[in-house]
């Protein structure tokens, strides 16, 4: 049975998502694991989505784009999440435990092409950097 309700997404899913993957990898951080796990690889698979959605937003879709680009909200949230999501790559790295295909993710997530839909994100919150 289908019906008409819209799902509505709201920032807070997100961070709820980045924190779910930052304390995973937290944890594994500091509990020896005896097999690797794939807590990088979520959050990196988790950026390289918001990274390839905004693109397709802002080519296909520009007033979903205009949006998530435009509304304070939206962007703040986008740039916060992806923030909070490289501080824990950062301070997780090196750590072999944590990944299962980390390399080539992290190969996805920094595809210039996507990293310039950030960076657009970022200009338009003012940042200069």
């Amino acid at each position: 049975m289908r019906t008409n309700k819209r799902v509505i997404a709201t920032p807070n899913q997100g961070r709820d998502i980045v924190a779910l993957f930052s304390k995973a990898i937290q944890t594994g951080h500091f509990i020896c694991y005896l097999q690797s796990t794939s807590a990088m690889d979520g959050i990196l698979t988790f950026l390289w989505y918001v990274e390839r959605y905004l693109r397709l937003a802002r080519l296909e879709y520009p007033r979903a784009y205009s949006k998530l680009a435009d509304d304070p909200c939206w962007r703040n949230a986008i740039l916060t999440i992806g923030g909070r999501a490289w501080i824990m790559l950062e301070a997780a790295e090196g750590n072999g435990s944590l990944e299962i295909n980390d390399v080539e993710l992290f190969e996805l997530v920094r595809d210039p092409d996507l990293l310039d839909e950030i960076q657009r994100l970022r200009e338009k919150e003012g940042c200069a950097n």
